[in-house]
This record gives C-alpha cells, sequence and structure tokens, in this order.
C-alpha cells in the first residue's frame, strides 16, 4: 500500500523528464590512453630480505596442499550377475507385485480417416454416410484423410486422442463408428477387430523376472563385496589376490582419475581412514590410503624450484604499485587539464571515440562491456575516469571532450515510458528510506519478501 501511495504522490514534471530523455540521447566525444605493463618491466630485481620479506606476506599463496596417493578396486553389478539365483518364491512373489507389468491392455486394429475441423462436421457427415454405404475404407483415406495409413494398425489406449478412444473402446464393435469430434480433427474408424486385456502368464515371463530380480539386486552384492573387502584393509588382513588395483599417486583436491571425478577430495575428507567405500552410479569403489601428507607452508629457505614463482609475483606485485601510481598521477593532473595535454607530457599516445551513445550501440573498443559501462558514468564535458579502466591486458583512461545534443522531437511513448520508470526509481528510493529509519529508530525486523523491483 506504501508503494502505491508513493507513486501517486511522487511529483514528476514533462520538463523533467524531457530532460532526462534528451540528456540519453546526448553524444559524447572522449580521449582516451592506455597504458600497458609491460612498459614497466624495469623493475630491479629483489634482494634476498626483500623477497623474504614479500613471502612473509604471502607465504599461503605457495602451500603445499594436503596429498593423498591410493589404490583402488572397482566392483561392478553386471561382475555378480552370474552368482545370483532367485528361488521360485522370489518370482511368483515379483509377479504378483507387478502384475501391470505384465498386462497386455486392451487393443483394436482400424483403419482411421481425420478431417480437418475447418473443413466443418458436414463434410466428414458426408464421408461417413458414403463408408456406410460400403465405399472403400482405404479409398476416402487418400481421397480426404489428413493422415494417408491405408495399412490398418493395432492400437491401444494412449496411441489415440482420448475422444477417440472413449468412443472406440467403450463400444469394441467392428465396424465403422460414428463421426467423433476430437480437439483438432473430425475422425471415423473402421473397427477391423478387438483384443481384450490380457495377462501374461507365470511360465511365459518367468525367465524375464529372473532377469529383472538378479539386475535389481546385483549393486547389492557389488556393495557387499566392497563392505567386506574394507573389512580386511581395515582390520590389517590381506585382501584377495585376484583383486585389481589401480594406482593413484600422491594428489590433491580435484586431482582424480577421469572416471572417478572427485574420488581424491573423498578420500581427503578423512584421510585417516585406511580405506573408504565410494558408489559411482552402480559402480562401488574400495580405496585403501598407501600415504597421506599433510598441507605444509614451507620456510623460506625451503622454497627451492618455487622460488622463481615468488619472484616473479614479487615482480608483478610491484609492477602493478607502479602502475596504480602512475595511473594516480595521470588522474590527479585531470582536474585542471586535459588528457590531452597530460598524455603528451608523459609520452602516452591518446585515441579518440566520436558520437558514443548511452542508448545506441557502439563500436570498436566502447562496444566491450567494461569499457562501456566506464563511459557511462561520464556525463559532461571535462569528467574523466577517476581510477583506471583494466580490459584485458591494459588499463585505461577516459576524458569527454565534447557533448552534443540531440533536439530530435521526443515521441509521447518516451515520455510516458521515462515518466513510469522515473517514477519507480524514486519511489524505490524513498521505500529504501523509511526502511532504514524504522531500522534505525525500532525494534521492527522487517520481512525480506519485500520486493522493492
Amino acid at each position: 500500500d506504501y508503494q502505491n501511495i508513493l507513486s501517486d504522490l511522487i511529483p514528476v514534471t514533462r520538463a523533467e523528464i524531457e530532460t532526462r530523455i534528451r540528456k540519453d540521447k546526448e553524444s559524447y566525444d572522449i580521449d582516451y590512453v592506455a597504458v600497458d605493463p609491460k612498459s614497466f618491466k624495469n623493475i630491479k630485481v629483489p634482494t634476498e630480505q626483500e623477497l623474504e620479506e614479500y613471502y612473509n606476506q604471502v607465504a599461503v599463496d605457495f602451500e603445499d596442499k594436503e596429498k593423498v596417493s591410493y589404490g583402488y578396486v572397482v566392483f561392478k553389478p553386471a561382475d555378480f550377475e552370474n552368482v545370483i539365483e532367485p528361488d521360485e518364491n522370489e518370482v511368483e512373489l515379483f509377479y504378483t507385485e507387478n502384475l501391470s507389468e505384465f498386462t497386455i491392455p486392451e487393443q483394436i486394429s482400424a483403419l482411421i480417416i481425420d478431417i480437418k475441423k475447418d473443413d466443418g462436421k458436414e463434410k466428414a457427415d458426408k464421408i461417413l454416410e458414403r463408408a456406410q454405404k460400403g465405399e472403400d475404407f482405404t479409398k476416402l483415406i487418400k481421397e480426404v484423410s489428413e493422415n494417408k495409413n491405408t495399412e490398418a494398425k493395432w492400437y491401444k489406449r494412449g496411441d489415440l486422442d482420448i475422444e477417440v478412444e472413449n468412443e472406440i473402446f467403450e463400444n469394441n464393435k467392428a465396424g465403422v463408428s460414428k463421426v467423433i469430434e476430437g480437439k483438432d480433427f473430425y475422425t471415423i474408424v473402421n473397427v477391423l477387430d478387438y483384443k481384450p486385456q490380457t495377462i501374461k502368464e507365470l511360465k511365459e515371463v518367468r525367465d524375464q523376472i529372473k532377469a529383472q530380480i538378479i539386475k535389481g539386486l546385483a549393486p547389492a552384492y557389488a556393495k557387499d563385496k566392497a563392505d567386506k573387502i574394507k573389512a580386511l584393509i581395515d582390520g590389517g588382513q590381506e585382501t584377495p589376490r585376484d583383486l585389481t588395483w589401480q594406482e593413484v599417486p600422491l594428489s590433491g583436491k580435484g586431482e582424480s582419475p577421469i572416471e572417478f571425478e572427485g574420488l581424491t577430495d573423498k578420500i581427503l575428507e578423512n584421510p585417516s581412514e585406511k580405506s573408504v567405500v565410494v558408489e559411482y552410479g552402480d559402480n562401488v569403489l574400495v580405496a585403501k590410503v598407501n600415504e597421506y601428507k599433510e598441507s605444509k607452508i614451507l620456510p623460506f629457505a625451503e622454497l627451492k624450484d618455487k622460488k622463481e614463482k615468488l619472484v616473479n609475483q614479487y615482480m608483478d606485485n610491484q609492477i602493478n604499485k607502479e602502475i596504480q601510481n602512475y595511473l594516480t598521477q595521470i588522474i590527479a593532473e585531470l582536474k585542471d587539464k586535459s588528457l590531452t595535454s597530460v598524455a603528451s607530457k608523459k609520452g602516452l599516445k591518446v585515441e579518440n571515440i566520436k558520437g558514443f551513445s548511452k542508448n545506441g550501440t557502439s563500436a570498436g573498443i566502447a562496444s566491450k562491456p567494461t569499457i562501456r559501462e566506464a563511459i557511462i558514468n561520464l556525463n559532461k564535458k571535462g569528467d574523466y575516469s577517476k581510477s583506471g579502466v583494466k580490459f584485458e591486458d591494459k588499463y585505461y583512461i577516459f576524458q569527454v571532450t565534447n557533448v552534443t545534443q540531440n533536439n530530435d522531437t521526443i515521441d509521447e511513448s518516451e515520455i510516458v515510458a521515462k515518466t513510469d520508470r522515473a517514477k519507480e526509481e524514486q519511489r524505490e528510493v524513498s521505500i529504501k528510506n523509511i526502511l532504514n529509519v524504522l531500522q534505525a529508530r525500532s525494534d521492527i525486523k522487517y520481512g525480506r519478501y519485500i520486493n522493492l523491483d
């Protein structure tokens, strides 16, 4: 209610809206410079003391992550199917509990004429009359039916439109049906034969049932086998020699065998365990831990081959500092100077973007979302970037050199749409202010369900 009231109360003048629309339609000419980090490669190599001081700040980046080496064996349900033999009681129970699976639904053999409803029921009635007088049904199908199937087919419930099924299966009589009105067609069915619903006898499906029981039990057999192997490992006993173990060298999180993604992570959840059982779909794995190395932050003196990485990181860090200082100097001078004059003193090349529009499409670098967003924040002649804008491998600074107004006639629909949006924006600000005051001055806890959009 408050939101609706605020929308009604918020005054938005036509002049204000027209000003906003014209502002959005302005075009901008923009100068910009690009600073390439590669030009700062003259940073000096750090001394051992500087490098060690830096390492103490970023040592966590060089942590030796925990790792584990292990072996695993895979148990596939299919490997156990030949040892499972369901007894007769299991087969009979499965049969009685799943009779629908062995039920053959009622069926009709029929020829069908479909006439588009747009052609009218009168046309369908005339075709029915011809069929009832004994005219060849397949000839009528070829002449008027949308489907041209002249071969009789067996249909069960679910194969045809519900209106057609209700008529022909309820009557289940041979011969030509009446005209049946469906969703898209007028349908005439010539029923040639009918089969009632039947249930297959147990003797017909005994082998099928056995196969289904075996397939259903096999995963449990695989899991049971895996659990037994785990018990042997945990108990310090020998495992059967016929098992094929796949060995995985020391690996960290995210480093697992291709076919079993996440296996290493699973083992590292509790690496003190001698073994772990993991299910992958129907397959079951047993993994036994061979070696575990805890995570460790190396002393500076033990970095060895990681020292080169540390030096490169130090250099990159120093380059970044130099770049930020350099950009800050340029931006500070833009308060009372043009980008052209500042760039000239620093030997930077100035490039231009002509006719940039906040509401239009742009070409070249101005079409890139990161760059476009940075430029949109500039509103008048002389405005400039308040920080360097990083895009790909360079940093950019922009300055507006000219603003061209658009004096075209404003369409009334634009004013209406802009007015509605302006009210919504002001309403959102007002609602948020009210909520902030309520929260600051009272113990009221307002719900998060409020939709400010």
